[in-house]
C-alpha cells in the first residue's frame, strides 16, 4: 500500500509497481504464450488489420518470454523498461475493447501476444 501512496504522490512509478501490474496483466505463462505464438491465429491481428496498436511484432512477444522466464532478481534496467510497454500497451488496448464477442477477436489475439488473455480474465 505505501508504494501506491508514493506512485500517487510522485506520479513515479517504481520497480515495485511496474512488477506488480506486469504480473498482474500478463496471465499466460511462458509455455503459453510459445504455443500461442506457434498458431496460424496468432499472425491474425498482423495480417487482417491496419489498427497499429492491434499490430504486435513476434520479437516483442519472444522477448516477453524470455523476460518471464527470468527470476525476480536477474530483471535488468531495460528488462522493467520493457515491462513497462507491455503494461502500458494492455492498458491501452483495454480502452478499445470491442462490444461484440472477444473470444474470436483481433483485439483478443493481440493481448494474446502481449501474454495477456482476456477470457482467463472473465473466468476467475
Amino acid at each position: 500500500m505505501l508504494h501506491l501512496l508514493k506512485k500517487a504522490q510522485t506520479g513515479v512509478r517504481t520497480r515495485e509497481d511496474i512488477y506488480a501490474e506486469f504480473s498482474t496483466l500478463v496471465n499466460m505463462s511462458p509455455l503459453e504464450l510459445e504455443n500461442w505464438l506457434e498458431t496460424k491465429t496468432s499472425q491474425t491481428p498482423a495480417q487482417d488489420t491496419c489498427e497499429s496498436e492491434l499490430v504486435i511484432d513476434k520479437k516483442f512477444s519472444r522477448k516477453l518470454i524470455k523476460i518471464l522466464l527470468k527470476r525476480k532478481f536477474m530483471l535488468t534496467k531495460g528488462d522493467y523498461e520493457f515491462m513497462d510497454k507491455v503494461v502500458n500497451h494492455v492498458s491501452k488496448l483495454y480502452s478499445h475493447k470491442p462490444t461484440d464477442d472477444i473470444l474470436v477477436s483481433t483485439w483478443r489475439y493481440a493481448l494474446m501476444n502481449l501474454g495477456h488473455d482476456p477470457v482467463k480474465v472473465l473466468e476467475n
